[in-house]
């Protein structure tokens, strides 16, 4: 969604975008590239939703094209929103895992590399942060980011999303495999 100067006006077109019930091509074609990243993330979540399942169980059945585009992406903003930390905190490490496999998808091969690093250094570092994970309170997760085990993976993640255009890659990734992301 392109960037509005009036917050407002943004979250009311965040609000009332549409949730896209398929991903046919025709579909694809017919949505904004400023859009089209969202409407995967929408397609997903409502669709999880309709069957029942986690978001995370749904993904072992669409194709992997959608998984590719839905975990990066989320990877992305998790990251730039609390960090590596808070993805594990949060126990996303399935959705690392995907994202791996999705930047291998993209051709982002720094991504891709960084992203295993931290999944590495997790398993590591368990030991230290067992405690804080299973605490599971905002205490613990203050502690767990006191640890700093994952400062310069963030930092380094954070900035290579200054310079190379995920967002892109992802859209072109979509508009060329738009009949491999309909289940």
């Amino acid at each position: 969604m392109p960037f509005s100067d009036d917050p407002e006006q943004a979250l009311e077109r965040f609000m009332n975008r549409t949730v896209y019930h398929d991903l046919s091509p025709a579909i694809i074609e017919s949505i904004a590239d400023d859009d089209l990243e969202q409407a995967i993330i929408d397609y997903v979540a409502w669709k999880a939703d309709a069957d029942g399942v986690t978001e995370d169980a749904l993904l072992e059945r669409l194709p992997p094209a959608v998984s590719a585009v839905y975990a990066t992406r989320l990877v992305e903003d998790e990251v730039a929103n609390g960090g590596f930390n808070q993805l594990f905190f949060n126990r996303m490490r399935n959705l690392l895992e995907r994202a791996a496999e999705g930047y291998r998808t993209l051709e982002a091969i720094e991504h891709e590399g960084i992203v295993k690093t931290a999944i590495e250094r997790a398993v590591q570092e368990a030991p230290s942060l067992k405690e804080a994970w299973e605490a599971r309170t905002i205490q613990a997760f203050s502690v767990s980011y006191e640890l700093e085990i994952f400062k310069d993976l963030d930092a380094a993640f954070n900035e290579l999303g200054r310079g190379e255009d995920v967002s892109a890659i992802r859209i072109r990734y979509i508009r060329s495999h738009a009949d491999e992301m309909s289940a």
